[in-house]
């Protein structure tokens, strides 16, 4: 019996339990009964012992028997103290309570509890888990605020990314793009690296995203046709080229500029690439003599299409070509012209027409033009400013179209009743010209004879349906004319701002008189003083008594103004007001400042 018992402790005594834990003796160490708990999902229902637990462990385990932690079930430790199995195998188990606050495994996510005391321990947590929670929970790398510059943490297990706002780079999208880095500012522009963008300041008459437009007017080719027939009216026609040239950018990359004069016979005075600058240019017109004679315009206008469009006189096919002609419009072979004229505008031609001379044809300039609002005053920069808009980049600002303007009738009320019945009419021709508006054309009618009455002022209509039977409703009078006096109280009061008048606007005066004037200089005197500030001084005929009109003719300025509205085709004459009514402005440094 001894030996057989000698026998069977010989063969337990070299049998571990699971992990390396000794069924004998009958208590295990916490230490090795912790490691056991480790592993507490492992099944043994067919290991009846511990020496078939222990020496075919990979079958116990996978035998469907509870947990081995029920076996602490309803085992109730005293207080501080946890349930453990002292004798680990299945089969002969036996249960110790143990003070060891690591023997709940309270650490999770397989996290290593370390006992500090009977009652404290510490869980040191794979990475990403938080001990202050018992690694039950994440620790949330994004509380730190680690990303910069508005982006948004994203909180991962161990690790946090950063979701960059556009401009921004990085782990902790610290770094900005320099969209500057590309140079984007063309010609000279200096770059601005802003978040996710830049802007480009400009140089020079650059302007654009990039300072890709060239602000500044051009290029074009100008070709100006002028009337030589009469010295006085030449010579003004010289200083109008003058102040254009003046006012222009000449170079083989600018404007070039070319001359025909006319007479008798047409004279080509110099070709688009003769002058490369502008005082060459103007030292050349004081080379140019005029022809005195007739008014021979068919043959100026054949070799004004001619140099326009042929390359052999410096004419460059890829920039706008503008045919300017200076003249009083009365042209000697007025038929011939005419066909020439309209061949050339269906061709394609720019034309425009300025009107220079004593007696002007308002109606034959607008035949030679290609719009009836490319007819100009040799008095302002009208023509200029059309073509410095037309000539610069559509994007820049430099010029403006306005259509502001206050406009005074002035209306003498002893004229007779035909004459007035005119009168009636050919306002109601010119407002239409005009749209009316606060912000745009405003109109005005004052009536005198002895005195001024002003009848309505420029912001009592603003629309046309209500104007134009208000200016047929004024009186006739049988008294004195005093136009020195009417045209003073116009530029006393008519466009103040008691009358509705604006500081900025365009002004213009439309006077109807008799012309029975005596006092030519005080009245001359008069009218330069309202020219000087800047009013545009038109004089409407509408009397058929040639003394009257030829008054008119002799002493009203500026000459441009006098439009006789008595002619068979006076509707074309009063066009003139159309190219009045929307205007260009430019600014004067246009060739140097950058548009803002």
């Amino acid at each position: 019996m001894m030996l057989i018992i000698m026998i069977i402790t010989t063969l337990f005594s070299g049998v571990t339990c699971h992990k390396g834990h000794h069924y004998l003796p009958g208590e295990v160490s916490h230490q090795q009964s912790a490691s056991f708990l480790l592993d507490r999902e492992k099944r043994a229902t067919n290991c009846f012992d511990e020496p078939a637990c222990e020496i075919d462990k990979p079958s116990c385990q996978n035998q469907n028997e509870p947990v081995r932690e029920s076996y602490c079930l309803g085992y109730i430790c005293p207080s501080g103290k946890t349930c453990y199995l002292s004798t680990p195998c299945p089969a002969h188990y036996t249960r110790s309570c143990i003070a060891d606050p690591c023997a709940s495994f309270p650490c999770e996510q397989g996290g290593t509890c370390t006992k500090l005391s009977d009652s404290t321990f510490s869980c040191s947590c794979v990475p990403g888990y938080n001990p202050a929670t018992n690694c039950a929970t994440e620790v949330n790398e994004c509380d730190s605020n680690p990303c910069q510059n508005g982006a948004a943490c994203v909180d991962e297990m161990n690790r946090y990314s950063c979701n960059c706002i556009p401009g921004y780079v990085g782990t902790h999208c610290e770094i900005d793009i320099d969209e500057c880095q590309s140079s984007p500012c063309q010609n000279g522009g200096s770059c601005n690296d802003l978040v996710n963008r830049f802007e480009c300041t400009c140089s020079g008459r650059y302007n654009g995203t990039v300072c890709e437009k060239d602000c500044r007017p051009g290029p074009a080719d100008i070709l100006f046709v002028v009337d030589s027939s009469e010295s006085a009216d030449f010579n003004r026609s010289l200083d109008f080229v003058s102040n254009i040239i003046q006012n222009l950018s000449i170079g083989p990359n600018d404007f070039q500029i070319a001359m025909i004069t006319f007479s008798w016979n047409a004279t080509l005075e110099f070709t688009f690439n003769e002058y490369s600058n502008n005082q060459s240019l103007i030292d050349a017109l004081k080379d140019v003599t005029p022809e005195y004679g007739p008014t021979f315009l068919t043959e100026a206008l054949t070799l004004a299409e001619q140099i326009s469009s042929d390359t052999a006189n410096g004419r460059r096919p890829s920039v706008p070509c503008y045919v300017v002609i200076l003249t009083d419009g009365l042209a000697t072979d007025v038929q011939e012209y005419v066909t020439q004229a309209r061949l050339m505008q269906w061709r394609g031609v720019r034309m425009m027409g300025v009107g220079i001379g004593s007696s002007v044809s308002h109606t034959d300039l607008i035949t030679l033009s290609s719009n009836i609002d490319d007819v100009f005053s040799p008095d302002n920069d009208d023509m200029l400013n059309t073509i410095l808009k037309e000539t610069s980049h559509q994007d820049c600002n430099d010029c403006s179209l306005r259509s502001d303007c206050d406009v005074i009738f002035l209306v003498d009320i002893t004229q007779t009743g035909q004459e007035l019945a005119s009168v009636s009419r050919t306002m109601r021709e010119i407002s239409s010209f005009f749209s009316l508006g606060m912000n745009k054309a405003r109109i005005g009618l004052m009536t005198f004879a002895s005195n001024v009455s002003n009848q309505f002022s420029l912001t009592t209509h603003t629309d046309h349906n209500t104007l134009y039977p208000a200016l047929s409703k004024f009186p006739r009078l049988e008294d004195a004319s005093d136009i020195v006096n009417a045209l003073r109280h116009v530029r006393n009061f008519g466009f103040a701002p008691s009358n509705g008048g604006r500081f900025d606007s365009r002004k213009i005066v439309v006077m109807y008189s008799t012309g029975n004037w005596s006092d030519f200089g005080t009245l001359q005197s008069e009218l330069k003083n309202l020219t000087s500030d800047g009013y545009r001084l038109f004089s409407v005929v509408t009397s058929y008594d040639e003394v009257k009109v030829n008054t008119l003719m002799n002493h009203f300025e500026p000459t441009y103004g006098i439009i006789n509205a008595m002619t068979a085709d006076s509707k074309s004459s009063l066009k003139t007001f159309a190219a009045e009514a929307m205007y260009e402005i430019c600014d004067k440094d246009i060739f140097t400042k950058r548009a803002i």
